[in-house]
């Protein structure tokens, strides 16, 4: 990374002095929380979040005369409040808290609806002959319970053009059950994060029982082990299936019904990396009792539940390799 960022600014406009004199260029880094591990170094993301700034801020500390100015958007992490909070840091940044409802947010949100809603049309004429699909009403309702966060609207968008339902008209009156009732309560109103959470309960609660016991073991040992910074390379979701027992027919479609929460392709190899969140909000949500309820995945209890299934697909495995 520090080579990638040598060439890309510190050659050019260090040492070549491009745009020397010129008017200031905007280097936006919108989602730092959201960069991941990198599979080649072995490093958590973490690690890299923090490198990251820290690379910024040491070059644009030593070249002031450099015409770059850096944004960078992040949720505030624990790990990123520390280092932005670092002396040498400090006195070097400018932060800004962006409300998520802001206008510019909102009418941003609606722009990406209306496209990505176009595009679910577009390819579903059969399921689809109304060019008005959704109703305006039902446009304003959820743009509205979206109140410009995006992570609420990729998922609804994610949620009705699920390409294992493949139905969106039925996708959309879930999502309509669930905005309606929550614009009802006005729970958003004293709760930014009321939307996804009433999204994420409709979208759990329509996995089976049987289906969702297999997702949630997955889902909390991948949790655990990204805690606990375990490279996702290293724990892949064979592992882990190997450790709960679990047949890949049956994890493969356990974690096709979360779809539009969590990263995993049906159709991959099963020794890919273990599922991730589309969005740290899906994480929160799942290891928050009060917003979770029913849904609850408690990282310590499921660290010794892996560990002690672990140990035993361990004796199992070596029992077998000492029989005759």
């Amino acid at each position: 990374m520090r080579e990638q960022f040598r060439l890309l600014f510190i050659e050019p406009f260090v040492r070549r002095r491009i745009r020397n004199g010129s008017k200031a260029w905007v280097i936006t880094l919108d989602g730092l929380d959201e960069c991941g591990e990198d599979q080649q170094t072995k490093r958590h993301s973490d690690d890299i979040q923090r490198d990251i700034v820290e690379l910024i801020n040491g070059f644009a500390a030593q070249n002031l005369s450099v015409p770059l100015v850096w944004i960078i958007a992040s949720r505030p992490e624990a790990h990123l409040k520390a280092v932005f909070t670092q002396g040498n840091v400090q006195d070097n940044i400018f932060e800004v808290e962006v409300p998520v409802d802001s206008p510019e947010a909102c009418q941003d949100v609606e722009k990406y609806l209306d496209a990505e809603f176009k595009r679910i049309r577009e390819r579903y004429p059969d399921h689809i002959s109304e060019s008005s699909w959704p109703t305006r009403s039902q446009f304003e309702k959820i743009a509205q319970a979206s109140s410009g966060l995006f992570a609420f609207a990729a998922v609804i968008i994610r949620f009705i053009d699920d390409p294992v339902v493949r139905n969106p008209v039925e996708q959309l009156k879930w999502v309509m059950q669930a905005i309606t009732k929550l614009l009802r309560s006005r729970n958003h109103l004293k709760n930014p994060l009321a939307a996804l959470d009433a999204l994420y309960t409709v979208i759990l609660s329509r996995i089976p029982a049987d289906s969702y016991e297999v997702a949630r073991q997955i889902l909390g040992a991948s949790m655990y082990l990204d805690r606990k910074k375990v490279l996702r390379g290293g724990w892949n979701l064979a592992l882990i299936c190997n450790a709960y027992s679990i047949e890949k027919a049956t994890a493969i479609t356990a974690l096709s019904y979360l779809h539009s929460v969590i990263k995993f392709q049906p159709e991959a190899r099963f020794g890919n990396p273990r599922p991730t969140c589309y969005h740290t909000s899906f994480r929160d949500f799942l290891q928050d009792h009060v917003r979770s309820c029913g849904y609850l995945i408690e990282p310590a209890v499921v660290g010794s539940d892996i560990i002690c299934h672990v140990v035993s697909w361990i004796k199992d495995m070596y029992s077998r390799e000492s029989k005759p």
